[in-house]
């Protein structure tokens, strides 16, 4: 499933879930790894009701947050975010026409890209497994540390509890995928934003407008 820090991990850069394998892992554990595991599979057979049933309310607000900020923000705005978030805005603009994006919040946003499959795995992407997962005592959240192109990392994935499923909530590895965006820029001799630029454009096949930093549409 690509992500580029929320589903990823948020503007579909270049990342893909992938299952380590545990032993002895108790029931609690192997629960964590399936919605993992599930939820990329979900992406691939393009399910947006199975990837939103088990999203948390933290990859809710990021886009809406920066729903609002593709349908109304200006430049001075749009150069102070984050590659991750800079990339999500110029989906946003790119993908969605200015009547789509009033009318759109971060449920209608999840949906759009699983079911148009900008979501789904690509051989070629870089992979996130997870390894190390912890459940709490109680039972309501768990964590674990991913496991980028097979190297673990200190970024950590972290899931609540919502009755019988668990729910992914990918902020806690967004310094990752800013840092993984500007090395890629950096390599291709590029900024950032014309980085982000070319990718918006290989993703969709569509020529990204000049103007996406300097207005919504």
């Amino acid at each position: 499933m690509k992500l580029v820090a929320r589903m990823t991990v948020a503007f579909a850069l270049v990342i893909g879930l992938a299952a380590m394998p545990g032993c002895g892992e108790s029931e609690e554990v192997k629960a964590v790894q399936e919605t993992w595991d599930k939820v990329g599979e979900a992406c691939d057979r393009r399910d947006a009701d199975y990837v939103l049933a088990h999203m948390a309310n933290e990859d809710f607000e990021f886009y809406d947050r920066l729903l609002n900020i593709a349908r109304k923000g200006k430049r001075a705005e749009i150069d102070r975010l984050a590659p991750n978030e800079l990339g999500t805005v110029v989906s946003m603009r790119h993908r969605l026409s200015g009547e789509e994006r009033k009318k759109m919040d971060a449920r209608g946003w999840v949906r759009f890209n699983v079911a148009e499959g900008f979501w789904e795995d690509d051989p070629d992407d870089a992979t996130m497994e997870i390894a190390d997962i912890r459940v709490s005592t109680d039972g309501l959240w768990a964590s674990a540390k991913l496991v980028f192109n097979g190297s673990k990392t200190h970024y950590t994935v972290s899931f609540t509890r919502s009755g019988d499923e668990w729910l992914l909530n990918t902020t806690g590895f967004e310094d990752m995928v800013d840092n993984y965006i500007r090395e890629l820029a950096e390599e291709n001799d590029i900024n950032v934003q014309e980085f982000i630029v070319l990718i918006e454009e290989e993703i969709t096949g569509r020529e990204v407008r000049p103007d996406i930093y300097d207005r919504p549409t």
